[in-house]
């Protein structure tokens, strides 16, 4: 006969037992191939291997999800044009004007607009995320292996997402490029030593600092507007500059329709609702 505690504990291997046979699985190690694609962009096999380890070890499921699932609507802008944010957001252009004035000056991009992606984006740096960004990128450059597709379109189906409809397979297939390409930036920014690749914070996006940019951005427009010998874009000069040389190269005039205007803000973020809402706002702040 068995004692109470031998019985017990095989009733727990049973139940673990049953558990898995219902779909209950342990994180997702990161697949060989982000390992390899590293490598073959002449990443140094030391770096890689000092870099996946925990908690860089498997894949962030959670983090993939959003991203392949997440849907941009208006709503999620309205607040950004009530009245208690136009009056914070006039408040730091006030406090910050003399900065803000410089930049405007430098790359004839308004301080409104400025200062209206800085809210939009993070709040001015209070919400600029609380996640591991190499673990965001390495999460969706994951899904190149087959397998952790599988495993994703299968999460996705649970949420009730269509897996069957056509743009959800190009849309993993699109994530798991750019992932891999912001990835490959992302760690070559930490071997030039311009960020703490490993530490670094940011979205659910990948996006980090006060303006949310991704590692791409940060490589092609970031700005060390104080001459510290640094990009901080934490830092609000640095962020303001950055934002301005981003907008003004990729066609932002002192002088242009609404319809163009919009057209520049897309580059920043491809939303329509996004690039609605910061003319909108830039606009209220003008008044």
């Amino acid at each position: 006969m068995m004692g109470r505690n031998t019985s017990k504990l095989l009733g727990w291997f049973i139940g673990l037992f049953l558990l898995a046979g219902q779909g209950m699985a342990g994180p997702i190690p990161v697949p060989k191939v982000v390992k390899e694609s590293l490598l073959k962009d002449g990443i140094p096999k030391k770096v890689i291997r000092a870099s996946f380890k925990k908690p860089f070890d498997h894949v962030a499921m959670d983090i993939v999800l959003k991203n392949v699932t997440h849907k941009e609507v208006i709503a999620d802008y309205r607040r950004f044009l009530q009245k208690k944010t136009i009056a914070e957001t006039k408040r730091y252009l006030l406090k910050y004007q003399d900065v803000l004035k410089k930049v405007e000056k430098t790359y004839h991009v308004p301080k409104e607009l400025i200062a209206s992606i800085l809210m939009v984006e993070s709040n001015f740096g209070k919400n600029d995320g609380k996640y591991l960004v190499f673990s965001v990128y390495t999460s969706l450059a994951s899904l190149m292996d087959q397998g952790v597709r599988r495993q994703v379109t299968r999460q996705a189906k649970k949420r009730g997402e269509d897996v069957k409809a056509g743009r959800f397979k190009k849309r993993l297939s699109r994530k798991s490029k750019w992932g891999l390409k912001e990835l490959k930036v992302l760690v070559r920014l930490g071997q030039q030593g311009k960020v703490d690749f490993l530490h670094l914070k940011g979205s659910w996006a990948g996006a980090f600092g006060m303006p949310q940019f991704i590692p791409s951005s940060f490589d092609a427009y970031g700005v060390d507007w104080n001459k510290d010998g640094k990009i901080n874009l934490d830092d609000l000069p640095d962020a303001a500059a950055s934002v301005a040389n981003y907008l003004r190269k990729n066609g932002w005039k002192g002088s242009m329709t609404e319809k163009k205007a919009i057209r520049v803000i897309k580059f920043y973020n491809m939303s329509h609702p996004y690039a609605t809402t910061i003319l909108n706002l830039s606009k209220k702040l003008k008044k």
